[in-house]
């Protein structure tokens, strides 16, 4: 039987979509210290937004968790339509669009049965630009059998993709990886982008981390791909801080 808890979300999800949360590409800015969704409550109260088909696409559930009682469980089916005319995409968005340095924790659980698609992109978090057209500035790419870190430079059909770091992805399936980013966003080449997996650092990127023209960005995970194919990932612990924040601020706990 459903818990109040669950059923009070699922309500707050629909009434999300009803208000057309769903297609929101362009978060509301804000000032804050950190900003946490551990879906400790139960719900997507703690999400800025959320971008999905269906309200069933996005759901926090009870297992598996990285830590406290819930985690959620971002879903994307072979029939879905694509959201906004676009992608095929289950995501929910934590903070504002934002420029200057921030940091951001997250973990990211793959199931065991995950499909390595050589087709196409399946992006478990990213980094979205405020403009249309420019690409994003940071991306976690699960393709093929490979787990890759990425940043675009540009807009739309010139941008250039530089790989930050490749691995397989057969280690992150079937357990809770952790990751911590702490970025710099700017226009200009004092930019930078570090991140930690499993609290090693495997990337140590330094220069323009912001498209000339792009504006801002903002964060988001779940589950966006160009393939039509059934995909299932689970997120915990999204924290996000700014300039005041640290490691300790925003790793999973």
């Amino acid at each position: 039987m459903l818990t109040l808890m669950v059923i009070y979300g699922r309500l707050v999800t629909w009434l999300r979509f009803w208000l057309g949360l769903s297609t929101t590409n362009t978060p509301h800015r804000g000032h804050f210290s950190v900003v946490t969704a551990d879906f400790e409550t139960g719900n997507l109260v703690q999400v800025a937004s959320v971008q999905a088909s269906y309200p069933e696409s996005l759901v926090v559930v009870a297992s598996p968790v990285r830590s406290g009682k819930y985690a959620l469980r971002a879903v994307c089916l072979e029939s879905d339509p694509p959201v906004a005319l676009h992608n095929h995409r289950s995501e929910v968005i934590v903070g504002g669009t934002v420029t200057g340095e921030h940091w951001y924790g997250i973990s990211i659980y793959l199931p065991t049965d995950w499909s390595d698609t050589p087709a196409g992109y399946h992006l478990v978090t990213q980094w979205h630009t405020a403009a249309t057209g420019a690409m994003q500035p940071l991306q976690l790419n699960i393709h093929d059998d490979k787990a890759t870190w990425e940043r675009w430079d540009g807009f739309s059909g010139s941008a250039v993709r530089t790989v930050l770091h490749r691995s397989l992805n057969a280690p992150l399936k079937g357990v809770w990886t952790d990751y911590v980013v702490h970025a710099k966003w700017t226009e200009s080449e004092d930019g930078y982008i570090q991140i930690w997996q499993r609290g090693s650092q495997i990337v140590d990127f330094a220069g323009r981390t912001l498209t000339v023209g792009g504006g801002g960005c903002y964060w988001k995970a779940g589950c966006t791909y160009t393939v039509a194919d059934t995909k299932t990932v689970y997120i915990d612990e999204m924290r996000m801080a700014g300039s005041d924040g640290n490691y300790i601020t925003v790793a999973p706990r």
